[in-house]
């Protein structure tokens, strides 16, 4: 196409084709007729600052006095097919806000940054792109910028002081480890709930993938080497870098090994869900029952966190703003973060010296209602509010635990408090909805607690679950399933009398 000084309006391909474009919604006539996927449209507002960061004006008619500004090296900026996908699929895809992705470009791309992070961008941005159209050799331009990035690392680490570039090298290794590890998008594991917003910040995508192990250790002795990551000059990357930690986390259900921050490196500590949404926070939470049993507030404040966060998701059930789509996105980053930073059970022995009124259960027996809470809320959060893509390991790792949780508390739960028993309730459902082997076992352990709680009904369950976590939109098919189930298993007891 002709150069008029603008970026061009063309999709993609017939951008690369040379052709004329008839700029159809939202796929292009061209790419119909010949029976190609149309890539879609560039964001023209990112097209217009690239163009004026990066390329020599096209108005040099009318400032004839003025400088020209020197053409860029190709292999300084990149591929423009390279940039391009950065700008259009990965950048967005992992945080909507317009602002965050151009000063995530101004400084991987077009802001002069030194060739090694943008060796490192190049090799990500282009690994990405093959792994996008399920191909299994990397192109040329690929393999060009990872040799580069090995390149420029061995010549950082024979440095005799490395500190200036210690951020760039950093970023080197954290790219290395993620691209390096020759895995693809794995595909989601069948959830028998019905997640939402599967792909926000590109969980969906790179939630389970593997990294290389070698490279991996890198990132771990430079950020220990680093000392405190949230003075980490290059923009995103001490969020990058704290978001991947909590998925590795996720993973394995261990306390994250890093604080969680926001876009802008900034810690997220102590704020509520509801806030981060614009939400009225929730005064009370169904979890607030444990204290009845010595749990220390503190120590039930994520469970909480879970609750609200449920309830204000189940307020957005379709995408909205990119601002909005953000907050949720950090809101339940803090949640999971909180879930899986909640010590277990057999810590809790200092509970009972924290109140002056006597507990409704053994201390011991409190601390089994605390791990079924905390073990539930992590089995729900990992397929509903956190929606992990592989959750199988998950689900083989915590539903045994959970099981055994209740089965300490199978004589005794019976003679607690209704709030405490409906909590042991909203356990056992999670847990019957996730289980396989063990279905039978807490449906047996419903029919008994929906008897003593004289829950007739999926409308009443559905009540006494709801203040603790449950979105019907994700949750409610499971939910009725266990519970038809539940129901014969009571009228099988009647009738065996």
């Amino acid at each position: 196409m002709p150069n008029v000084g603008r970026p061009s309006r063309d999709c993609q391909s017939c951008r690369q084709r040379r052709i004329k474009c008839d700029l159809l919604r939202p796929h292009c006539g061209q790419c119909l007729r010949k029976g190609r996927l149309c890539p879609g449209y560039r964001d023209e507002l990112l097209a217009m600052h690239f163009r004026l960061d990066i390329t020599v004006s096209t108005t040099s008619q009318r400032h004839r006095n003025r400088p020209e500004r020197p053409l860029p090296d190709p292999y300084v900026y990149g591929d423009a097919n390279i940039v391009d996908h950065l700008i259009r699929q990965v950048l967005p895809a992992i945080r909507m806000a317009p602002h965050w992705i151009r000063e995530c470009c101004l400084a991987f791309v077009s802001a002069s940054p030194s060739p090694l992070v943008l060796h490192s961008i190049h090799y990500a941005t282009a690994s990405h792109y093959r792994k996008c159209r399920q191909q299994q050799s990397p192109s040329i331009e690929e393999l060009h910028h990872r040799g580069h990035v090995l390149h420029r690392m061995r010549e950082a680490f024979n440095l005799s002081d490395m500190r200036p570039i210690f951020d760039e090298v950093l970023l080197a290794a954290f790219v290395l480890a993620v691209h390096d590890a020759h895995s693809g998008f794995q595909t989601r594991d069948p959830s028998p709930f019905k997640p939402l917003f599967p792909s926000l910040q590109a969980l969906d995508l790179h939630g389970g993938q593997s990294y290389h192990p070698q490279h991996w250790t890198a990132v771990e002795h430079l950020l220990a080497r680093r000392g405190s990551f949230t003075h980490i000059k290059i923009f995103a990357l001490p969020w990058w870098l704290s978001y991947v930690y909590l998925k590795r986390a996720v993973a394995t259900c261990t306390p994250p090994l890093l604080p969680l921050l926001t876009s802008e490196g900034e810690l997220l500590d102590d704020i509520s869900p509801a806030a981060m949404l614009g939400k009225i926070p929730l005064q009370i939470s169904g979890f607030h029952c444990l204290t009845d049993v010595s749990i220390p507030p503190a120590r039930i404040r994520p469970l909480c966190q879970l609750t609200e966060l449920a309830d204000a998701m189940a307020q957005i059930t379709t995408p909205r703003s990119a601002g909005m789509m953000d907050r949720l996105g950090d809101a339940r980053n803090v949640v999971q973060h909180g879930l899986l930073s909640m010590p277990k059970g057999q810590h809790q022995t200092e509970a009972s010296s924290l109140r002056d009124s006597p507990p409704t259960l053994p201390p011991g027996h409190a601390c089994h209602v605390y791990d079924a809470c905390r073990l539930a809320a992590l089995l729900f959060s990992t397929h509903v509010t956190f929606p992990y893509p592989q959750t199988c390991g998950i689900r083989a790792m915590l539903v045994p635990q959970l099981l055994s949780a209740l089965m300490q508390l199978e004589n005794d739960c019976f003679y607690s408090s209704p709030n405490i028993m409906r909590a042991l309730l909203w356990c056992a459902t999670v847990g019957g909805v996730t289980a396989a082997t063990t279905r039978s076992w807490f449906i047996t352990y419903l029919a008994r607690l929906s008897t003593l709680l004289d829950i007739q009904s999926y409308d009443e369950v559905n009540s006494a679950l709801r203040p603790f976590a449950w979105i019907d939109a994700a949750c409610d098919d499971a939910g009725q399933q266990l519970w038809r189930d539940v129901s014969a298993h009571v009228l099988v007891d009647e009738f065996t009398g």
